[in-house]
């Protein structure tokens, strides 16, 4: 499993299976093993399974117990809820073991994942598994079941016993129906409550598997509100009804005040999204975090069908991951968002997938153009993404929305900007990039003839259909847009023509003293200014095919420093330190910290087989560097505790 994550459901069926025939065994002789996990089985080179450490084995003849009763022997995220409430184990209790270690061996993950035992046991004991088939999709219908069947939170929902799970297990690798069959299967599978298919609920809201007995899962404290409603008189509910009428009428009413007066159209992003067909994961368990070498934390995304393209800050300590659908899957033209905090180890799935098809039939998707690193807390652009999406009317497109997403309410909850018609100027966003007050943003915006020109917009504006004065006049394309920390200047690069490219940069006090700093085939990343704003980090590809780093004085345009190979930088958390994407001695990228302040060393921060890619982002507050795995077609990312590995 640690080699290959994941097997395919047959497989595991066949080790499942041997391992129930070993628990008919120990079962027979009135032994409950209690610990079944991956590290208790062992396989040969035939691929026979042995079930071995009997250690904290139960044995029920005798008189004086191996183990003492009332303690919690056994691995947490394997132990049936009854255990974690210290009850009696059972062989049922071996059987729901078993069903949480199949389920691994097929989705990759546990269905219960928690930062803190504590937490791992309430999810357990209260919360519901998430189904199978939420993460594989082509799991079939009765192997979901038949896992689900050993995971029931009641011991006698499960299979009477090992020898009957043996033969449920048999009837479904052999592709017979689970629940057509006679003896002690058919009667235990006539308690079974099978689950409801899960409803794609709003982006990012845990998923769960709803019982068709629901009673029993409802807090005492609801069931009991609901039984005061039902003895209520209609009178009293009426009054109740009508209290609570009024209170959603001023709450649409004060909502209708507020978009109204910014003339903010419905930001309906998750309403015409293409969901698919497939259910995703909780939220609490979008990633697997693992640690790859001290302040080296890799992140493996539970998002088949996609790949990260952009990474961008988010609030402090989080990023905001884009993926998007690989190219001829079966999310192809998809795309979809994740938030993730590595100081705390936490992933969302914040939005997707999300996909439209147009009139031409090419799909619209979600951009991330910004992410808003540190700003004030009162500021509406506070721990959001700013993300660029069509909006259309009828089949056609008819221009961009500009929002906000916050990662907190996992919602589109500010807009930004709306572009015009396509028949007027402008036409859409090519960039943006938030100023450090929270309140202004900066968007390159190209017109329908395809001149684009740069424009500061107050985000407090009311009328999102509107920006302030040109900075920059209409020309070549826009491709990339950074304010320095004090948010006096801007740097931005026009795509000439090919690979030629020019670097700017704007006083936004004196507009018409812009300069060009460098062209050629140069670039500049999110975080190219120096913390004191009076250096620009660029890169710049030779015609050898080898990218080069220098440091550029921002008063006049000369270069301070050249710091060798790259192919893109930003400042670490240290001010003389800057952290760059570049080959090591195998030609592979990897990130690297260089000292600036003195003799230029070099120190290798990642030490990955498949390298890490060009592009990085840097944490709002400066300690973690983030980048996607160099590996193609794989939802992998790396952070990198900057105070931790810097020199």
């Amino acid at each position: 499993m640690q080699r290959e994550r994941r097997l395919s459901w047959d497989r595991a069926l066949d080790i499942a299976s041997q391992i129930a025939d070993a628990l008919v065994c120990a079962h027979q002789a009135q032994i409950i093993h209690r610990d079944i996990k991956p590290g208790n089985i062992l396989l040969d080179k035939n691929n026979r399974v042995f079930v071995t450490d009997f250690g904290i084995a139960k044995i029920l003849t005798a008189e004086t117990q191996l183990t003492a009763d009332g303690s919690l022997l056994g691995t947490p995220q394997y132990m049936a809820p009854e255990r974690c409430q210290n009850g009696e184990a059972t062989a049922a209790s071996d059987i729901y073991s078993l069903g949480i270690l199949t389920f691994q061996m097929i989705s990759g993950r546990l269905p219960f994942e928690a930062l803190t035992p504590v937490d791992l046991v309430r999810k357990i004991v209260s919360e519901p598994p998430v189904r199978l088939r939420d993460l594989k999709i082509d799991v079939p219908e009765d192997v979901d079941r038949l896992v689900a069947f050993m995971m029931e939170k009641k011991p006698k929902d499960r299979p009477p016993n090992s020898r009957a799970l043996c033969e449920a297990i048999a009837r479904v690798r052999f592709g017979e129906p689970l629940d057509t069959h006679g003896g002690e299967v058919a009667a235990a599978l006539a308690s079974f409550r099978d689950s409801i298919s899960t409803p794609t609920p709003h982006p990012g809201a845990a998923f769960t598997t709803q019982s068709a007995t629901t009673e029993e899962r409802i807090p005492v404290s609801s069931r009991r509100a609901r039984g005061w409603w039902r003895r209520a008189g209609s009178w009293r509910r009426t009054a109740i009804g009508i209290c609570m009428l009024a209170a959603l009428s001023a709450a649409g009413f004060s909502a209708w005040l507020f978009w109204g007066a910014r003339n903010a159209p419905a930001l309906d992003i998750t309403n015409s999204a293409d969901h698919g067909a497939s259910r995703w994961a909780m939220k609490d368990a979008v990633a697997k975090f693992t640690d790859e070498a001290p302040g080296v934390v890799l992140a493996h995304l539970n998002m088949d069908g996609f790949a990260p393209v952009e990474q961008a800050p988010c609030g402090e300590t989080q990023t905001i991951v884009q993926l998007t659908g690989l190219r001829n899957g079966a999310r192809d033209g998809q795309s979809a968002l994740v938030s993730i905090d590595p100081s705390r180890r936490t992933a969302l799935l914040e939005l997707g997938p999300v996909g439209r098809r147009n009139a031409a039939g090419t799909r619209g998707t979600i951009t991330c153009l910004a992410g808003v690193g540190a700003v004030p807390a009162s500021s509406p652009l506070n721990h959001s993404a700013i993300l660029w999406y069509p909006f259309e009317t009828g089949k056609e497109t008819r221009g961009e929305y500009l929002a906000a997403w916050n990662v907190q309410s996992q919602a589109p909850t500010y807009p930004i900007f709306q572009s015009q018609n396509l028949t007027s100027d402008p036409r859409s966003i090519s960039a943006a990039s938030p100023k450090a007050d929270g309140a202004t943003i900066a968007l390159a915006l190209m017109t329908s003839d395809g001149a684009c020109f740069l424009a500061e917009r107050d985000t407090r504006q009311k009328d999102i259909s509107a920006y302030g004065p040109t900075l920059a006049e209409p020309g070549a394309p826009i491709v990339t847009v950074v304010y320095s920390p004090d948010g006096t200047q801007i740097a931005f690069v026009r795509k000439l023509s090919g690979v030629r490219q020019q670097v700017w940069l704007l006083p936004v006090a004196a507009p018409d003293k812009k300069r060009a700093l460098a062209e050629g085939d140069v670039h500049i990343g999110p975080h190219a200014f120096s913390p004191d704003g009076t250096l620009l980090l660029i890169a710049e590809r030779r015609s050898n095919g080898r990218s080069e780093m220098r440091l550029v004085r921002v008063e006049d345009g000369s270069t301070s420093a050249e710091l060798g190979d790259g192919w893109m930088g930003g400042w670490g958390v240290k001010s003389d330190n800057v952290i760059v994407a570049a080959p090591d001695v195998k030609g592979t990228c990897q990130l690297w910290a260089i000292s600036v302040g003195g003799a230029m060393a070099r120190t290798q921060l990642t030490f990955l087989d498949a390298g890490v890619a060009h592009e990085f982002c840097i944490s709002g507050d400066g300690t973690w560097a983030a980048s996607s795995m160099g590996a193609a077609n794989k939802a992998d990312l790396v952070f990198v505790h900057l105070a931790k590995t810097e020199l």
